[in-house]
């Protein structure tokens, strides 16, 4: 398993975590991690996956990668990351991280994106699921936030909490964290909190 160019002269690393996945933008998947650089991983699953599927993956303490089926082997696949140089700096640093049983900061927030806490109760609207989630906002940054909720949506799930539209990046225990899309550079909770 050592070819492949997703990752091509990259310092692969084996991490068994669980990975859960998007493919092809609709179909839900989880399998287990066999290894991961910042230009691709490895992972095992038994989904009906192609080359070229577009797939965004979560292996778990490493947040939301975007990419692509790259290799399909018995078992399980190979995905290329579409990330730019910083990103790759910053998944390789969290890799590392991850290998060292340390925390990590979310690879789409910088350094600089300070998180705000808040407790602010508020609802978030989703597509053909109605009455919305009473949820609370814990914590929020220019590209994202934390809500903590009784029920949590699929991950990639657009969700729309007042004048704010996101997409579910990953799941906690007692909730779910959203990536902010669009104009949100600088979100205001006040337009946010109790919105119906």
């Amino acid at each position: 398993m050592n070819s492949g160019k997703e990752r091509r002269g990259a310092k692969r690393f084996a991490l068994s975590v669980s990975v859960k996945f998007l493919l092809r933008g609709t179909e839900e998947g989880a399998g287990r991690l066999l290894d991961i650089s910042e230009k691709g991983l490895a992972l095992f699953s038994n989904v009906d996956a192609a080359e070229g599927d577009p797939i965004v993956v979560y292996p778990l303490g490493l947040g939301r990668i975007q990419g692509e089926v790259v290799r399909c082997f018995e078992g399980g696949l190979g995905v290329s990351f579409d990330l730019s140089e910083s990103q790759k700096e910053t998944i390789l640093e969290r890799i590392e991280a991850a290998l060292e049983g340390k925390s990590y900061m979310r690879l789409i927030e910088k350094r600089s994106d300070l998180r705000i806490r808040y407790n602010i109760e508020t609802t978030a609207h989703l597509d053909n699921i109605e009455p919305p989630i009473i949820c609370t906002i814990v914590d929020m940054s220019r590209s994202g936030c934390l809500l903590h909720a009784a029920k949590k949506p699929a991950l990639g799930e657009e969700v729309i909490i007042g004048a704010l539209r996101g997409r579910v990046s990953r799941h906690v225990d007692d909730g779910f964290a959203i990536e902010f899309t669009g104009s949100a550079t600088n979100p205001d909770p006040d337009k946010i909190g109790n919105a119906a």
